[in-house]
């Protein structure tokens, strides 16, 4: 097996909606974790300042990668959907079918898809996102030299996301694209 990143991850500087945000945390029904990399880089207080998070706050996560995170940055119990670790597994769970009058905060990554900050929203929640995070392109030379695909036998690929994908038929050249499509 072959690692070849093609992004990296970046903390975002808090902009003043976020630190509002983060100073209003205890007005929240439900705080969310999309992902362990919004876990990892939500910093709600200043670190000289540790404030801690409030205890009537129900806390989730899309998955239980992102709820041990996130359960490490709250020091609150996260509860997440058992099995498939996704927006649409979380939104199946019953405290999410009636969510009217909730305030919910979603920690995310900058980008990605609002189908559940959407959803939410046309369940009469009143839903906030945090962007605590940003993908960065990285340079893997070795994806765009031809030798590597060759010497390394590639017959199968693991792609964990849309945007991933789109990044490696940017970065491989068009020449290799058949070998390619056809792992």
């Amino acid at each position: 097996a072959e690692h070849c990143p093609l992004i990296d991850f970046q903390s975002v500087a808090p902009t003043a909606k976020d630190h509002a945000l983060q100073h209003k945390l205890s007005n929240y029904t439900i705080i969310v974790a999309l992902s362990p990399r919004a876990a990892e880089f939500i910093q709600p207080w200043v670190p000289d300042k540790p404030k801690p998070w409030p205890t009537q706050v129900a806390y989730y996560a899309v998955g239980q990668a992102s709820a041990q995170a996130f359960r490490q940055q709250c020091g609150q119990s996260v509860q997440y959907p058992a099995g498939h670790s996704s927006s649409e597994s979380l939104l199946a769970l019953s405290r999410f079918a009636q969510v009217t009058g909730d305030m919910i905060l979603l920690l995310r990554g900058q980008g990605g898809r609002r189908h559940l900050a959407d959803q939410l929203v046309k369940r009469g929640a009143k839903v906030s996102t945090c962007r605590c995070y940003r993908r960065i392109s990285i340079k893997n030379y070795r994806l765009e030299q031809r030798d590597f695909w060759q010497q390394s036998a590639v017959n199968c690929l693991v792609v964990t996301s849309s945007d991933l994908l789109r990044r490696l038929c940017i970065v491989v050249p068009s020449s290799i694209h058949s070998q390619l499509f056809g792992c």
